[in-house]
C-alpha cells in the first residue's frame, strides 16, 4: 500500500512506500478527504489514527472517508473513525463516509456510524457526537 498526500500548497502528488496508510486529499468543497485502500485492519489502525490527528490539527473542518477501494475493514479501525467523528464533532466539524462497499456499511451500521454515510452524493445530518 501507498501513502500519497496532497498537500493543499502543493500541486504534486508524492508517494512513499510505507506499511498500510491512507491517502489524503483536499476535495474542491474545502473538506479534506482520506482514503483507504485494500484491507483496514488492525495493522491500519495506528497510522490512521495519525493521520486524523494531524488532519484534526490543522482545523480544515469536515473530513471524509473514501472507502470505495477498501475490501475489508475490521474493528480496530471503526474505532479509530469513532474516535475521530467524535473529536471533529466536538469541534463542529463532520465526519462522512463515502462509498462504502455492503460488508463496511453493515461493520459502521453495527458501531453505530452508519447514519454517517453519504447518500446519493449528498453529507447526511451528523447525531451528536458519542461520549
Amino acid at each position: 500500500m501507498a501513502l500519497v498526500v496532497n498537500p493543499p500548497t502543493a500541486g504534486t502528488l508524492h508517494s512513499i512506500e510505507s506499511p498500510p496508510a491512507p491517502a489524503v486529499m483536499d476535495a474542491a468543497d474545502g473538506s479534506t478527504v482520506i482514503a483507504l485502500y485494500g484491507e483496514a485492519d488492525a495493522a491500519v489502525r495506528r497510522t490512521l489514527s495519525a493521520t486524523l490527528t494531524e488532519v484534526i490539527a490543522t482545523g480544515r473542518g469536515d473530513v471524509v472517508i473514501d472507502l470505495s477501494e477498501t475490501t475489508f475493514i475490521d474493528s480496530a479501525v471503526v474505532r479509530a473513525l469513532a474516535d475521530g467523528h467524535t473529536r471533529l464533532a466536538d469541534r463542529g466539524d463532520k465526519l462522512t463516509f463515502r462509498s462504502p462497499s455492503r460488508l463496511a456499511t453493515r461493520v459502521l451500521d453495527v458501531f453505530g456510524l452508519g447514519e454517517l454515510i453519504e447518500t446519493d452524493g449528498t453529507v447526511p445530518p451528523q447525531p451528536a457526537a458519542p461520549r
